[in-house]
């Protein structure tokens, strides 16, 4: 049904469009748990394998089996021109990591660094190029439900890892909320959050798939609830907010002239940024008059900024300052100035830019911050479909819990800012609204080019 109205919305011929054989349903199928796998080990429930280089160890494997298994489809997409402005800025990024060895505090944890975090890269864009747009939300929902499962399950059937485990109602004294697989309950959250736009977009994929969709949205938000992060909870609210906004837009304005549908994005984004601001400046002055410090976050940032000016541009080396628990760096004179500066001195940064500058200095972040940017304008001038309202509220969650945790720099947070760009670069421009594919027959002889509508995996 969905074919035939895209079909009929766009005038293609009957004879244009190909429904999927079973093979290639299969092959997508095996392409979403291959991603699946994949952003369930970049969330590293470390309780469950204490070493995160097992984990990724694992997905590589995973990534290699899924190219091995699955051909190039009989309609496989064609890769656009536009698919290098991100690919050049994520490989000019790591390229800037790399070269950060030659003046890292500890090269060995720099090389050690760059390597991993090439790694969780080249699997996240292995898994995302070989699967079609609209199926990336579904593996990554997938995923974030088998996270959270195992992380219940354990619970209830009383599973102790290395750490002490909180009951499922938060009954412990030692840790209060309930922390799953990941021994702390703002990772849980983080992880729950970043995920939760893959679950948001499962409804639009088909209209069966509605009901289940807000059961699991139920539960997720139950979780995120038991957890009891602040920042969780307010960016979970934002993201629905944001997705009720990206429905409302597309619903009242679907069938809008082009000039209106322009006026009225334009308002949305001015109206966001105003709002953004206006919470920005409260928070500021709240901070500046000492009324909060957002659990001693505000010290640890003027700090770190303080510090991280005797080498503003490059830093200290990727990889050589915070004690990430995937990737822990050895003790070092930066962070020794940091921790010597403040009453309780934190792991990280608790902020996603801040937590690049003592590492890559202003030129990584404004690198990172150009990856995203370049994204987004993929994003917003690409046709409506689910993977671009999945990119849009990705973003918006990382960067949402970026506030007051290291997203950038966390395993699933780094993966998924590259998956988003690799959609991003995959999804049709508006003005032509249909994907240009390149059937082939049995034996791989190419045909002509058609036009013809992208088909979601039905789950």
């Amino acid at each position: 049904m969905r074919a035939i109205r895209d079909r009929r919305r766009n005038g293609v011929p009957r004879h244009a469009v190909q429904r999927p054989s079973s093979l290639d349903m299969a092959r997508r199928l095996l392409s979403v748990i291959t991603l699946a796998f994949v952003v369930m080990a970049f969330t590293y429930p470390r309780e469950f394998a204490p070493r995160f280089v097992n984990w990724l160890t694992w997905a590589g494997i995973a990534v290699a089996l899924g190219l091995l298994l699955l051909p190039p489809a009989r309609s496989r997409v064609a890769w656009p021109r536009r698919v290098l402005p991100p690919a050049l800025l994520v490989l000019t990024m790591l390229g800037w990591f790399a070269i950060s060895y030659h003046w890292s505090q500890h090269p060995a944890m720099t090389r050690r660094a760059v390597l991993t975090y090439v790694a969780i890269a080249a699997i996240a864009w292995a898994a995302a190029a070989r699967s079609h747009p609209d199926d990336v939300p579904v593996g990554l929902a997938l995923g974030l439900v088998a996270a959270l499962s195992l992380s219940i399950g354990a619970t209830l059937l009383g599973y102790e890892g290395p750490r002490r485990w909180s009951a499922w109602w938060g009954r412990s004294e030692r840790y209060p909320a309930f922390q799953g697989l990941y021994g702390n309950p703002n990772i849980l959250s983080y992880v729950i959050v970043m995920l939760l736009p893959a679950v948001v977009t499962l409804g639009a994929l088909k209209r069966a798939a509605r009901a289940t969709t807000v059961a699991l949205l139920g539960g997720v938000l139950i979780v995120v609830w038991q957890v009891r992060s602040t920042t969780g909870t307010i960016a979970a609210v934002a993201i629905l907010c944001v997705a009720c906004l990206l429905v409302l837009h597309s619903k009242l304005l679907g069938s809008a002239p082009e000039r209106a549908r322009r006026t009225v994005r334009r308002i949305l984004v001015v109206g966001s940024a105003a709002g953004a601001i206006a919470v920005l400046t409260v928070l500021g002055r709240a901070v500046a008059q000492g009324t909060t410090t957002l659990n001693g976050r505000t010290p640890l940032w003027t700090t770190v900024i303080d510090v991280s000016s005797a080498k503003p541009l490059t830093g200290a080396g990727w990889g050589s300052v915070w004690s990430y628990h995937w990737m822990p760096a050895p003790r070092n004179a930066v962070r020794s100035q940091i921790n010597d500066a403040l009453p309780n001195p934190l792991a990280h940064g608790h902020n996603a830019a801040i937590d690049f500058l003592p590492q890559v200095g202003w030129i990584g972040v404004a690198l990172m911050i150009a990856v995203q940017i370049a994204s987004v304008v993929l994003l917003v001038r690409a046709a409506p479909s689910p993977a671009r309202s999945w990119g849009l509220l990705t973003l918006v969650a990382v960067n949402l819990v970026g506030l007051t945790e290291p997203t950038w720099a966390t395993p699933v947070g780094w993966g998924l800012i590259i998956i988003v760009a690799t959609v991003a670069a995959r999804l049709t421009p508006r003005a032509g609204g249909l994907e240009r594919v390149r059937p082939q027959t049995a034996q791989g002889e190419s045909t002509a080019p058609r036009h013809v509508p992208a088909h979601a995996l039905k789950l």
